[in-house]
């Protein structure tokens, strides 16, 4: 049986009223990130306790709402969503500093779809690392899509009349597949 533990990570001037959280590892070690959109604040935890995360190269204005870590064998990349004003942003960290990342992400931002990121995974199908999400677009077929980025824009996969809440990758002993 499994036996949850569960440790009090310090004391912290932020109210972590919402938290999302992601493990990235650089190359150096896995380290733990916390994005809070109610404070507006991305942090990481340290030896000496949650400590901020700069925010360099991020546009003026940027608010970091949640860290996103793709990783698949031999990969990590860490992306940060947040806002300016009403325009939804994806950061990726890139030596110490925020880059535009150049994929589309969110809500009303990526025509056709009305949403899309859901769930974000990098998978490894055969042919190199890409970049998965579910998208969704009700006012042209009302169903819910598996998408990759093919560098500009999302191609859809396939479509299910049902809600896809994640996406995950497994290798049955075939070959790594996909599934929603």
């Amino acid at each position: 049986p499994c036996h949850p533990y569960f440790s009090d990570m310090g004391a912290t001037p932020y109210s972590f009223l919402e938290s999302y959280f992601a493990v990235h590892n650089d190359g150096t070690g896995p380290t733990l990130f916390r994005g809070d959109p109610v404070d507006q604040v991305l942090v990481r935890w340290t030896t000496a306790g949650w400590q901020p995360v700069s925010m360099q190269g991020a546009p003026v204005g940027f608010q970091p709402i949640w860290p996103i870590a793709l990783q698949s064998p031999g990969q990590s990349q860490l992306y940060l969503y947040g806002v300016v004003g009403l325009h939804k942003h994806l950061l990726r960290w890139d030596t110490g500093i925020w880059v535009p990342s150049g994929i589309c992400y969110g809500q009303n931002e990526c025509p056709p779809y009305e949403v899309v990121g859901i769930d974000l995974i990098l998978a490894d199908l055969g042919g190199g690392a890409n970049i998965y999400a579910t998208g969704y677009r009700p006012f042209q077929s009302d169903m819910y899509e598996v998408v990759r980025w093919n560098g500009t824009s999302w191609d859809s996969l396939g479509t299910s009349n049902r809600f896809i809440s994640a996406l995950i990758v497994f290798d049955d002993g075939t070959g790594a597949a996909l599934y929603a």
